[in-house]
């Protein structure tokens, strides 16, 4: 009696699992269906398109001292995050005396024009900017809190072009992603329009390029505007694509996907005028999306 109802439960729950096997693999197969038969013209982006692979720590300038940064030469500063008052105790704060402790102003915009963009800068803790924001009361001292992060920029590898020449030589560049820099752009020509960059990425792929711009924050003055930040052409396209960034209270922003693998990109050159171009390359197509990274 005990070895037939043993034998039993041992057939029912090999049912069981092959029953649950089944369904299991029925729904991963409708759901793998769906998914390919979305058709492409309803894919959207992902929301945030520039994600930077190092996070640097936040760090304290105090009262009297300077925010004194220098990048290697393929390199330019990027400030990730600034606050301006005395936001806890540390290494500029040692008491809290009259309990004026987390009173700050962010002021990432104000470092953001003096440094983002460049290869090196030297703010002043005490400068005008950063003391009218007025985080905290005047009879105690302030200290600026800043991360930054040095980011690798294209330059010509070597390659040759005679910057300022009417004509053009364009730089190619291989690489599945990068950042081009308007200040490589106005010190050395590579990145202008007299040496663009000609971005070649793996067959089948597209280019998509994004803005980081480091103008501050705007006025209404400027809104709907086409801030032109670069020109871009397809090969098979006879005229240049104005870049524009007409949304300047967006730092980051996307601006352009291409249609094919090839695209060609040189950057304004006006030396006020700091900011990044980031371009991916990417696969489409039948719903899904990923990022080539080599």
């Amino acid at each position: 009696m005990y070895v037939c109802l043993s034998v039993c439960l041992s057939v029912c729950l090999s049912v069981c699992l092959s029953v649950c096997l089944s369904l299991l693999l029925l729904s991963l197969s409708l759901s793998l269906s769906l998914s390919l038969s979305l058709s492409p013209s309803v894919y959207k982006l992902p929301p945030n398109p520039i994600q930077l692979c190092v996070s640097a720590q936040s760090k304290e300038y105090c009262a009297f001292g300077h925010f004194n940064v220098t990048c290697q030469v393929d390199e330019v500063i990027l400030i990730e995050s600034a606050q301006y008052g005395r936001m806890h105790l540390g290494v500029c704060v040692k008491d809290n005396l009259g309990g004026y402790i987390g009173c700050a102003k962010d002021v990432r915009s104000i470092l953001d024009e003096k440094c983002s963009g460049r290869r090196h800068c030297v703010v002043s803790v005490g400068a005008k900017e950063l003391r009218d924001t007025s985080p905290c009361p005047t009879d105690v001292t302030w200290h600026l809190e800043a991360a930054y992060t040095c980011v690798k920029v294209l330059t010509s590898s070597g390659q040759q072009c005679q910057p300022g020449s009417d004509r053009h030589h364009p730089i190619v560049v291989r690489r599945p992603s990068g950042y081009m820099s308007s200040d490589v752009a106005v010190k050395t020509g590579y990145g202008s329009a007299s040496c663009p960059w000609s971005i070649r990425v793996s067959r089948g792929q597209q280019i998509e390029l994004f803005l980081l711009h480091f103008r501050g924050h705007a006025t209404g003055l400027w809104d709907n505007v086409c801030i032109s930040y670069g020109h871009a052409q397809e090969r098979d396209k006879k005229q240049a694509l104005t870049v524009c960034g007409d949304d300047i209270h967006q730092r980051a922003r996307r601006l352009y996907k291409s249609d094919g693998n090839v695209l060609t990109v040189f950057l304004e050159t006006e030396e006020d005028h700091h900011f990044l171009l980031h371009y991916e390359g990417m696969h489409y197509g039948c719903g899904l999306w990923w990022v080539s990274r080599g």
